[in-house]
């Protein structure tokens, strides 16, 4: 048996990310399935997305005392086996349950939970382990999500297309297998010491007093709404707003979203550029309310295809973007600050799909103003981008004046 390496500990991080995109965009490609197949409405809908992010949420919280009790190589395989029962569920449980949506509500919750916790011990893992530039590392680490994402969703449309959406259980039964190997992974990667690195209970709450600290907790709850907020709804959107047909629907508009939030992560970890995270960031977040205007406002479907591309390019960065900026401008910035930034960020994950489907369902449907109302976070993250780099300046004057 070869010597595993921290390469293979990357690699096993990089494919946690993959899963992580399937636990968030697979049902989703189903809602539409799933109103026809046990009458859901849009509402109970909307709560399949909220649940799914609020036990991603509750997972972030108690993660820091998970991983004081279990310790970093056990907290991810009990979250890829977490992953692993909340797939089986999906598959199973619906048709045996008089109440579909229950039986849904409880797989949602069983993979959420594992989602949740893959986040949380990957970063600090990652981060730990020696490398050359940790921005372009995180973001390439990120990139895994977004080509997860593409994965999932071209897998999917194809099974669909070929077989099925009606045999839509078997190929859920299928994902399970990814989440499997993985935990296989995990048993054998060597890992860096980092839970000799979790703060102590005071450093807690010495990070919650920092102002700076709440600059970053806002900036990366608008990430995670911004980018969960369109995401979450893509399919539904392109099928029922737009009129696209399902296939269609499945490819044209989540793929696009992947495909350009994947490019944008990798270009920015491996591409010949100069840019600051904080240039990159600028660009991205006029990029961003552009293509909201654009899927607003378009009168015609391919307008708003490619719009829904440039939304998923711009918003791409924001996530990776905030934890490179924060591990940079924070003395506190080891896996207590991962767990909270990836707590407040879940948030801004469960508040942004649920106020487009809101505001889409008090307009009967209509989320196109659903999408609007979307504005609001990339505004809240450039005015929190702009506090940090007035706070970084205020930190630099006062270390030259106590010199």
């Amino acid at each position: 048996m070869r010597v595993r390496t921290y390469r293979d500990t990357v690699i096993a991080c990089c494919f946690a990310y993959v899963i992580q995109a399937m636990v968030i965009n697979y049902v989703p490609l189903l809602f539409v399935r799933f109103q026809s197949e046990y009458q859901i409405d849009l509402l109970a809908l909307t709560g399949l997305v909220t649940i799914n992010f609020l036990v991603q949420l509750l997972a972030d919280a108690l993660s820091i005392p998970i991983i004081r009790l279990l310790g970093y190589r056990w907290t991810a395989l009990l979250a890829h086996f977490l992953a692993v029962l909340g797939f089986l569920a999906m598959a199973y449980l619906p048709q045996t349950m008089a109440q579909p949506y229950i039986a849904l509500l409880f797989a949602t919750v069983l993979y959420s939970a594992g989602g949740g916790l893959i986040e949380v011990v990957t970063n600090p893992i990652v981060e730990a382990i020696p490398n050359d530039n940790s921005e372009r590392m995180m973001s390439i680490l990120h990139s895994f999500y977004s080509w997860g994402f593409v994965g999932v969703t071209i897998l999917a449309a194809l099974y669909f297309y070929v077989i099925g959406i009606a045999h839509w259980r078997w190929l859920t039964l299928l994902w399970c297998l990814l989440p499997l190997y993985n935990l296989i992974q995990f048993i054998f990667v060597p890992l860096p010491t980092v839970i000799e690195e979790v703060e102590e209970p005071l450093h807690f709450y010495q990070l919650l007093t920092k102002r700076t600290f709440w600059i970053y907790a806002l900036m990366m709850f608008s990430a995670g709404a911004s980018e969960m907020a369109l995401s979450q709804w893509l399919s539904l959107f392109m099928e029922e707003t737009v009129g696209f047909s399902k296939a269609v629907g499945d490819l044209a508009g989540p793929l696009s979203f992947a495909v350009m939030m994947g490019l944008a992560r990798t270009y920015f970890g491996f591409g010949s550029h100069r840019l600051s995270i904080r240039s990159f960031i600028k660009i991205c977040l006029g990029a961003l309310t552009l293509s909201i205007i654009l899927m607003s406002w378009s009168p015609t479907p391919w307008l708003s295809l490619l719009a829904s591309g440039l939304y998923g390019g711009a918003v791409g960065i924001l996530w990776p973007g905030t934890y490179a900026l924060a591990t940079q401008g924070m003395s506190h910035n080891g896996p207590m600050m991962f767990g909270l930034l990836a707590l407040i960020g879940d948030l801004g994950c469960t508040m942004g799909p649920y106020l487009i489907g809101r505001v889409a369902s008090h307009f009967a449907g209509n989320f196109r103003m659903g999408i609007l109302t979307s504005l609001l976070f990339p505004l809240i993250f450039a005015l929190m981008l702009v506090a940090t780099k007035t706070t970084n300046e205020r930190s630099e004057s006062m270390k030259h004046e106590g010199a």
